[in-house]
């Protein structure tokens, strides 16, 4: 994130892609054989292979456990080779967690053939990419979300749109439940901190208290 924020300003175009169904999508022969080409053990690639059968009731081969202990590791193996080729492009910024990424470049032509190479990589993958209206290709000016921040050339992070609309949402099905106004500012104030944990100093203040400020006085709020 501090990378995206230091650099953003020398570069004019972004794509921000993520994974449609990730987890749901890895193929089990695709991921063994990348664990095989990083030289694991084979007893270890038997376990892997095994934790992948058991929630698999139907035989599709595809399809890894979200919560799993190992799904975060063997989820960031899976998209290694598009990290290594994205990585090694001197003319771009390649940044990735999990399935969700972001591609800025300095031109059009560099950005496009970025964009190839990544359709060809998560093709080969057997996985897919959102549709347009959860990706986003552009020019940088125009601003993008990534993680739950918005990013703009001119100005610090702010929470996204879909950061303040999961806040409203959670904050009012907490309230129909009947949670106290204790419970109710615990929520508010975690979201808070995650929203400037380990970015402080980049991620702007003013207007964000406001936004908390009248979800706890009224309760759920229009954010626009």
């Amino acid at each position: 994130m501090r990378l995206l924020y230091r650099v953003g300003g020398k570069y004019k175009y972004v794509a921000r892609y993520d994974v449609n169904s990730y987890y749901k999508s890895i193929d089990h022969q695709v991921l063994l054989s990348l664990l095989k080409d990083i030289k694991i053990d084979d007893e270890l690639i038997d376990i892997v292979s095994q934790l992948l059968s058991v929630p698999d009731v139907g035989n599709t081969g595809k399809g890894m456990v979200a919560g799993s202990s190992l799904s975060p590791l063997l989820g960031a193996v899976y998209l290694n080779t598009l990290d290594h080729q994205l990585d090694s492009n001197r003319h771009i910024i390649y940044v990735r967690y999990m399935d969700d990424f972001v591609i800025l470049a300095k031109t059009r032509w560099h950005l496009r053939q970025s964009i190839k190479t990544t359709q060809r990589i998560i093709s080969k993958l057997k996985l897919r990419l959102h549709d347009k209206q959860k990706c986003f290709i552009g020019k940088l000016a125009k601003g993008f979300d990534f993680l739950g921040y918005q990013f703009y050339l001119s100005g610090k992070l702010q929470p996204s749109s879909v950061a303040l609309g999961r806040l409203i949402s959670r904050y009012a099905r907490l309230k129909e439940q009947g949670a106290s106004y204790e419970q109710l500012w615990t929520y508010v104030s975690r979201w808070y901190q995650w929203l400037h944990g380990g970015l402080k100093g980049y991620v702007v203040r003013r207007g964000v208290g406001w936004y908390i400020y009248n979800i706890l006085k009224d309760g759920v709020f229009e954010t626009n």
